[in-house]
Order: C-alpha cells, then structure tokens, then sequence
C-alpha cells in the first residue's frame, strides 16, 4: 500500500495538535520504516529441498529496537515498533487514547528512522500540522568533549541502539504542552512510501520501577539498585544547579563500591547526560537491560523520586502460583518467574545486551516456562511465524522450529498458524531431501552437539558423517510433522512422514547400537558412547523398551556434565526415564546449578552456567526451564490433548517434596497437591 510518511532521519522530535472528535475511542496508528539487519555477520544457510530458495539468517539488529516513543498531552502512551514477520514489511501499532475530552490535544513524537520515516494516522479524530525538530545533537551517538566516555572498543549499548550523550540544555522547553511556540521549528517533509503494512498483535506493558536502595560511596558516586534486572531505559531529574552527570548502568556489581558497566558481554552502559538549571528530567529514548545504576557527579541528594526505571515488556497475565515451604524450591520458581515477566518484548530472544535475536533453540527452552507464568498467549504465537521466517545459524537451531510450534500448538490448541506455515516447515526443517539409506550422512550447517563449543570435544565427530545426535533429531522431527500434519487435515503428508520416520528410527537402532556395550554410540563406524548421543535417543524416543534403562541409567550416571542448552535435555530425560529424584536433586538441593545463579546476586536466569564461559549475560530466558519442569514433571501435570482440553495431574509424591500449584492452563483453573 501506499502511505504519505515524514522523513525524520536519525532522532527527530515532531508535535501536532490532535483534535478528537467525540465519536468513538480516539486513536492513532504508528508505522515507522521495518528494522533492517546487519548482513555482515549473517551466516547464509541451506537451499532448500527445490534447490531455488534461500534463507539467510537475521543475526543482528542493525538499527534501533524502538523507531518511536508518543506521547499525549504530555503524557507518555506508548512505543514501537515490533519486529516484521518478512522482512521489508512495516509494523502498524494504534494507541487508544480512552476518556480524553473532545477537541485539541498536543500529540508529540520521539522518532529514530531511516529512509522511509515515519506514517501517522488518526482514529476518530484528525491531526494538525506537524512540525519537527532534528535532535541529534540532543541525543548524540557520540561524545566529543570526553571521548573517554564514547570508547568505542567498550562495546556499543546494544544492537542496533546508540549511546544516549543527552544534551538537556538544547532541549527545548516544554515542548510537548499546548502553549509551547513551535514557530521557529521546521514545517515537516513528507514523501510517499510503498510498503506492506503488518498489524502489531499487541502492544508493550509499561511500568515505572522506583529504586530498591539507594548508596551514596565515600567520592560522591551514588549506586542505585532496582532490585531486579529488567527491560527498560533509565529516567533522571537533575539538580537544581544542573551540570553533567555521567551515568552508568550494569548487570551486576563488582563490589560494593561498584557496577561492571563495561558487562561481561562487552556491552557497556555509559553516556553522558548534560541537564539544564531548574530541575530538569531527562529519559532514554531507547532499551537496556539492566538492574543497577550508577551516578557520576550528581551533586545532591539522590531521592527515590528523581530516578527511576522505564520499563518496557510483553504483556503479563498471572499463571501460576506456587505455594511451598521449600525455600531453595521457591527461590528457582522466583527466579524463573522474573526472568519470563522481566525479559520478554515482542519475541523470545537470546539476551536483551548482546543480541537481541529470536534463536529456535532459545525459545524452545522458553516457551514451557513461558505458558507456566504468562497467559498471554499472543507473544507465543507471534514467536513462532517470526522464527520461521528468521531461522539462525546452527544445524540442530534449524531441526528444532517443528517442536517449538509443537509445544506452541498443544498448549493453545491453535491450529492456524500450524497450517498456515505447514508446508514451509516441512521444507526448511525436515531435512527430507538429504535422507539416503533412512539416515542423513552430512548435515549443511555446523552441528553444535552442544553449546558452548568446548563441550563438543566429549562428541566423537570424525569425519562429520554419519552423526547419531543430529540424525536423532531429524528422525524425532519427522513424527512431529507427521502428528502436524494429521492435526491440520495433511492426512496422505503424515502416513508419509511417520512412514519415512520409522524408517529412520529403525536404521539408528541398526547403525548407531553397539550390542557390546548396549549404547548408541557417537556415529557409525564409532566406538565412543558419549552422554550426547545416549540422551538424545531417549529424548527423541529412538530407543525401544528394552534398551531403555541401560541407557538411561548410563545417562543419569554420567551427571549433568553439560551446558546449560544440554541441562534442558538432560532433565528431561532423567524425570521421563526413571531418575526423577536425581533431576529434581539437579533443580533443588542447596548447590544446584540455578542456587549459584542466585548466590551470584542474578535476579533472571543466566546465558550459561555461573563461571562456564567469561562472556555472558545474566539475564537469558533459556535458563528458566525448571519451571516447567515444576509443572510438567513434578506436579505432574500435562495436556493430553492440544489447548489442554483433556490433560493429565499426576503428582511424583516419591520426589519427598511438598506443595500447591495453582495454573490457568488456556483459561481452565487447575490445582495440583503435593
């Protein structure tokens, strides 16, 4: 379609006046030109089955996250945009203003664009003029005065956002009231765009965090500590006298004096904000994660209400309560809890400092805890078309989208959008057309085994051919699309599936066994049983019956010695194939992987395990898989049918653990006791 949109390139203010109507909600709908990526890094991956197309993965953000902040009247309402499904396509957010008085208001907008600007429409009201402002020297990129600060080789703020050095004395006055002189601004530029316009599902939550505890440090410097980590940018008000306050911002600290703003993840949080005399207060425009904050030659005292955290999350319904005297039990399910409320924007992704990206096998660890604490099914829904149309680099990353919209499918019963992306799924994520003999010889992008890389030294790779994980994966894939296919009406699709499925199956147990040690082994032609390919059989239900305990008995005898990516598999297969006790000793007891987490002050879950790798983040939703195992394995309980619209609760009363779990599982009330 085509859209009349104002060139705003880089940061622009823009102020009109909004006159409502009296008829109806009065609203306006917001597009600003779709997020682009940086290619450089992309990794291209395989041509599909027909040989004629290609997917390229999206790696990195290559522009800012949030392209608008709106505000009424004064008041802040909302930002965006999400991300497009396909790229190339613009995201169109409508902000209600509900009970305003009919006639003018002042509707005024913070832009960061490129090319093809920004698109306003109103709803059961009309707009007036729009005049801008260019503001980017008002927020600048770059620090000229004190380069020190800027240092490049600290990292950026984040993909795609740029370091906010806030010049508050060039901002103009009151700029978003009614009797502000906008006289002396530019009469906006408008240009027509053609472009496909895609209907944001939802709007972000918004929430102001005030400040847990406030230290002023023996030089001046006040550490301030929001109490949990979150998605936000920072909001401060100046001193009387004004002045330039260096601000800082971190995951954790490095002592009580304090705070790693140069971050673990080589993402550094540190700009410069010059404020006006009189009190001023000054807001980023874009994201962070982060928990504490530090202040560099604030020269007053630091209140409570002069600084604050501007959140910005998914929406979050309640789903669950857990009621126990456990006390390290709690803790995880806490942890847990935060880390899906507190890290959740318009898709799962990896982590909100380094990347930012929707990786398959993220959201699969995910999407369990997710439907534990949040009923709003919508984020999962957008997740799983997004993924699709953004796969990233890793062989296994590929394999696992069918079991994400799986897990999406059976907790919500939604069968659209299962169908609609049906046959893209089987053609990207099958693997079908590289099956020769019932198995896959060599897969075309690099298979992890496990993440990070140093755990793979304990796989036997060789030659690269013949590995038993990845043909596991791709057989267990097979029945999943065939279970799709039969749901959605694909009913010759899923006899050929399951049919070429226990082919596969049959051709593992054949080649991949060795009768000898009554283990699979790491590919054909291997004498090496590692823990890898054991776990897989049995997570991907290769093994028959009567192979099963010597397996999983090998498995739970080897320990979690693995990722924490891998835990999740690992915990699975302990609570299905008969070392329940040993799974939940891995989530409970005292020294439990996630009580470090804990003890080492992090408030969401981490990207690997504590003291695993130097460079990480501390606050990675993959890790919040413990809840559902909560809920699916030791409260036993499960849908049998897709939107749990028949289930099962069988609590495992021989873990020695008590409690109460009260879910809303798709808008049932259901209770499980222990």
């Amino acid at each position: 379609m085509k859209m009349q949109c104002i060139k705003v390139p880089g940061n622009w203010f823009l102020r009109t006046a909004f006159t409502a109507d009296g008829n109806g909600v009065p609203a306006v709908k917001i597009s600003a030109d779709p997020h682009d990526y940086q290619k450089t890094f992309c990794m291209s991956l395989r041509k599909s089955g027909d040989g004629k197309h290609k997917y390229d993965g999206d790696w990195l953000l290559g522009n800012s996250y949030v392209k608008f902040r709106v505000f009424l009247d004064g008041k802040f309402i909302g930002c965006g945009p999400f991300r497009a499904v396909i790229d190339g396509n613009r995201m169109e957010h409508t902000f209600e203003f509900p009970g305003i008085a009919p006639g003018k208001h002042i509707l005024a907008v913070i832009a960061r664009c490129d090319g093809e600007g920004l698109a306003v429409e109103a709803v059961n009201g009309t707009l007036g003029k729009w005049k801008v402002l260019d503001a980017n020297k008002i927020i600048d990129p770059i620090c000229w005065e004190h380069p020190a600060v800027y240092g490049h080789f600290k990292g950026c703020a984040g993909p795609g956002e740029y370091f906010e050095h806030l010049r508050g004395d060039l901002l103009p006055e009151k700029w978003m009231s009614a009797g502000f002189d906008d006289s002396q601004w530019q009469d906006a530029e408008f240009h027509t765009v053609e472009s496909v316009v895609e209907t944001a599902p939802f709007n972000f939550e918004y929430e102001t965090i005030r400040p847990a505890n406030i230290r002023k440090c023996a030089d001046g410097r006040y550490i301030v500590d929001f109490g949990v980590e979150r998605i936000a940018g920072l909001q401060l008000t100046g001193t009387a006298d004004g002045g330039l306050v260096e601000i800082r911002m971190a995951e954790e600290l490095c002592d009580e004096e304090r705070i790693l703003y140069q971050m673990r993840n080589h993402i550094c949080y540190q700009e410069l904000w010059q404020f006006a005399p009189g009190r001023q207060t000054l807001a980023h425009f874009g994201l962070r994660a982060f928990r504490y904050a530090e202040l560099v030659n604030y020269d007053e005292e630091l209140l409570p209400e002069n600084i604050a955290m501007q959140v910005v999350r998914a929406p979050y319904i309640p789903a669950a309560e857990l009621t126990t005297k456990d006390v390290n039990t709690a803790k995880v399910w806490q942890l847990c809890e935060n880390t899906i409320k507190n890290i959740t924007c318009d898709t799962f992704v990896d982590c909100f400092t380094r990347e930012r990206i929707a990786y398959e096998a993220d959201a699969l660890l995910t999407i369990g805890s997710f439907f534990t604490f949040n009923q709003f099914s919508a984020v999962a829904r957008r997740h799983v078309a997004y993924q699709l149309k953004h796969p990233t680099w890793p062989n296994e990353w590929s394999q696992i989208i069918p079991l994400l919209f799986y897990e999406y499918y059976m907790e919500t019963g939604d069968k659209t959008v299962v169908d609609e992306n049906f046959d893209e799924l089987v053609e990207y994520s099958s693997y079908r057309h590289l099956i020769k003999d019932d198995m896959i010889e060599e897969f075309p992008l690099e298979v992890l085994v496990d993440w990070p890389r140093k755990y793979r030294d304990r796989y036997d790779t060789g030659d690269w051919k013949y590995l038993s994980v990845p043909n596991m994966l791709a057989c267990k894939v097979l029945k999943v699309l065939s279970f799709l296919a039969a749901e959605t009406g694909r009913d010759k699709v899923a006899a050929e599936l399951i049919e070429e499925h226990e082919a596969m199956k049959n051709a593992i147990n054949a080649r991949c066994f060795n009768e000898a040690s009554g283990l699979y082994v790491d590919r054909i032609g291997s004498e090496k049983s590692s823990m890898y390919a054991n776990m897989w059989a049995l997570y991907a239900d290769i093994a028959p019956e009567k192979r099963q305990k010597k397996v999983a008995d090998f498995v739970a005898a080897n320990g979690m010695d693995c990722s924490l990516y891998s835990g999740f598999y690992y915990l699975d297969v302990l609570f299905r194939y008969g070392h329940s006790k040993e799974a939940w000793e891995y989530i409970a007891k005292a020294d439990s992987k996630w009580q470090e987490m804990l003890n080492a002050g992090c408030t969401a879950t981490t990207e690997y395990w504590i003291g695993d790798v130097p460079m990480m983040s501390l606050a990675h939703p993959w890790g919040s898989y413990p809840a559902h195992f909560i809920v699916r394995y030791v409260f036993g309980m499960r849908p049998t049918a897709p939107g749990w619209k028949s289930y099962e609760i069988k609590p495992d009363k021989s873990l020695g653990f008590s409690g109460t779990l009260r879910m809303i599982r798709n808008g049932q009330e259901l209770t499980a006791i222990l």
